[in-house]
């Protein structure tokens, strides 16, 4: 063989593994939910009751093993049943506040949560505002998230709205507090505005900040809870909707 035919060789080699490496990540990433822009979507059937889990990278399933069948509102499907069409619009790292570097509002996930036209919707949105950058103080944050809450009460199919807490955070393995976020922030003035708003717009609350509290076991990174913990999650919604 000649060199000139043992670098070509070489090289087709070389591009072969790095090709099935890249797919072997991709796959990976994939089952683990860091695609945050991948958002499965289940057509309802005629007669069910449609329901819409929206929030950020805790709904999506960030970094949970095997996230299409982990994913809290995945679990929740299977718990509510075939009466029930559960849809996961959750979004890695948005917002409630418009000034924040990363509102919800202006995705177009937001858009098509609206245009499912719920009967249910679970809502959980706020551990990101908590970030240094994004936090503009508690009323705004109440102003913003009033306003999403509303979009959804108004629409036609009058939705019943489940406002939950969001969850609360730990250290990491290294000690270090993950992804900007502020713990005393989120179990404190951003948990105390969901309770004051549910109660203000007459919404059922789900303190799911309570239900993980001391529960850092059940977190992958401190931020993002595991399959078990996003199990939690799906269960206590569940018992709240039955």
């Amino acid at each position: 063989m000649t060199k000139g035919k043992k670098a070509a060789v070489i090289a087709a080699a070389v591009v072969m593994v790095l090709c099935l490496s890249t797919t072997a990540l991709g796959v990976y990433m994939y089952q683990n939910g860091n695609f945050r822009q991948i958002h499965p979507f289940t057509e309802p059937k005629d007669g069910q009751i449609k329901v819409a889990c929206v929030g950020d990278s805790i709904t999506y399933g960030y970094g949970i093993k095997g996230w299409k069948e982990n994913a809290y509102p995945v679990v929740l499907g299977r718990l509510l049943g075939n009466k029930y069409c559960v849809n996961n619009f959750g979004y890695t790292g948005r917002t409630v506040q418009t000034d924040a570097n990363k509102p919800f509002t202006k995705e177009k996930l937001y858009q098509k949560s609206l245009a499912y036209k719920p009967d249910i919707v679970v809502l959980m949105l706020g551990s990101n505002d908590s970030k240094p950058y994004n936090w503009h103080g508690i009323e705004a944050f109440k102003t913003s998230y009033g306003e999403i809450i509303d979009s959804y009460i108004s629409l036609e199919s009058k939705p019943k709205v489940y406002l939950i807490t969001p969850l609360p955070v730990f250290p990491d393995k290294e000690g270090k507090i993950r992804y900007d976020l502020d713990a005393g922030l989120i179990s404190g003035d951003i948990t105390l505005a969901a309770k004051q708003l549910a109660k203000e717009k007459g919404l059922t609350l789900i303190d799911m900040n309570a239900v993980f509290d001391n529960r850092s076991d059940l977190f992958s990174d401190g931020a993002h809870p595991t399959a078990e913990g996003a199990k939690l999650f799906a269960e206590t919604v569940f018992e709240a909707i039955q």
